[in-house]
């Protein structure tokens, strides 16, 4: 097989997606995999061409040396993140400038379906090559006006907790006799349905929210909402980022109560971490969770469902242990990095 030249071009913090490409691809040595970040790596082609958080005119500098040195490897594929910000912008023109083919990869595409549609349309028709979203919902929803979407799974690898719950609970100071609902995100919008938990909230759990508000009207109504309710003691704002990960295995389940939602990260997160989820019936959720058989389904927007699902949940203690055993095997088998790999591998056979 001839010798075929892929890079990833990557400001955006996606660095564990890009280094499991690299990996899911190093047994095939007709593969050579070119990385230009803002992060350092081991890897034999990484190069460390952008600074963090530059400045526009850096940002530019860094990705015509980037493309220049892609072009010089005749890379046939480059694979960056699709962000709606002017970086984007002048990486893709610049690549288009040195002729080398760009695949945008839109891990939450709610950007797109905004009154400036007009302007990401032109991006892809005129700067992409490819556009690829990790969820079946998402491309069914872009297809009509992004004829170049494309579907490819987005691999996970199953996390071990390398500590016990009960462990993890006591450092964290949790009390061993509560069962915690964990509900994260990294910027909690009005479409996340934080309110629907609120309503749900009784003495039999105990809800950890993990996430910043994206403005303070938002964190008002929350905040007015948990008055009213008289619910404070039910409610935990965890704002300490670096034990946020041991979260996922001390707490009793995860919620994605979404009301909206055109990426599928959060949930095929929670699946890899062994964690139970709890998920509203949009699409883009029913594309992974099966009810009652490695997840749970309640109506989307609807209070009382929510609460039945859960104490459903609390009842039926075996659901703890059968659901992500399901989940995982379902990842194992179709959402793992060979299978990523492939569908990046199709795009330019």
């Amino acid at each position: 097989m001839q010798t075929v030249h892929i890079a990833i071009l990557d400001t955006d913090n996606n660095q564990e997606y890009d280094l499991n490409l690299v990996e899911a691809w190093r047994d095939q040595s007709a593969i050579k995999v070119h990385i230009y970040s803002d992060f350092d790596t081991l890897e034999v082609r990484g190069k460390r061409f952008f600074a963090k958080d530059s400045t526009l005119l850096g940002h530019i500098a860094s990705a015509i040396k980037s493309l220049k040195d892609a072009k010089a490897n005749d890379v046939r594929l480059l694979i960056t993140p699709l962000q709606p910000t002017i970086k984007t912008l002048f990486t893709l023109l610049i690549a288009k400038w040195y002729d080398v083919e760009c695949t945008g990869v839109g891990f939450d595409t709610a950007f797109v379906h905004t009154k400036r549609d007009f302007l990401y349309r032109w991006v892809h028709n005129h700067l992409l090559s490819h556009f690829v979203v990790h969820s079946r919902f998402a491309h069914t929803q872009l297809l009509p006006k992004y004829p170049k979407a494309h579907f490819i799974k987005h691999g996970y690898t199953a996390q071990n907790n390398a500590q016990p719950r009960e462990m993890l609970r006591m450092k964290l100071k949790l009390d061993k006799a509560k069962k915690y609902l964990l509900f994260s995100v990294e910027t909690i919008e009005q479409h996340h349905g934080v309110d629907l938990l609120l309503e749900t909230l009784c003495d039999r759990f105990h809800f950890i929210i993990v996430g910043k508000f994206a403005n303070d009207s938002l964190k008002n109504s929350f905040e007015l909402l948990v008055r009213e309710l008289h619910v404070a003691q039910h409610i935990t704002l965890w704002s300490d980022e670096a034990t946020q990960t041991m979260l996922l295995g001390a707490c009793d389940a995860i919620v994605f109560p979404f009301v909206q939602s055109y990426q599928n990260e959060y949930i095929l997160e929670a699946m890899s971490r062994a964690l139970p989820i709890i998920a509203s019936d949009i699409p883009i959720h029913e594309e992974l969770i099966t009810h009652q058989f490695n997840g749970l389904l309640f109506e989307n927007g609807n209070v009382q469902s929510l609460k039945e699902v859960l104490n459903y949940f609390l009842e039926y203690k075996y659901l703890a242990t059968d659901l992500p055993k399901e989940a995982l095997k379902m990842m194992a088998h179709h959402y793992n990095w060979q299978e990523t790999t492939k569908g990046y591998l199709k795009l330019i056979a």
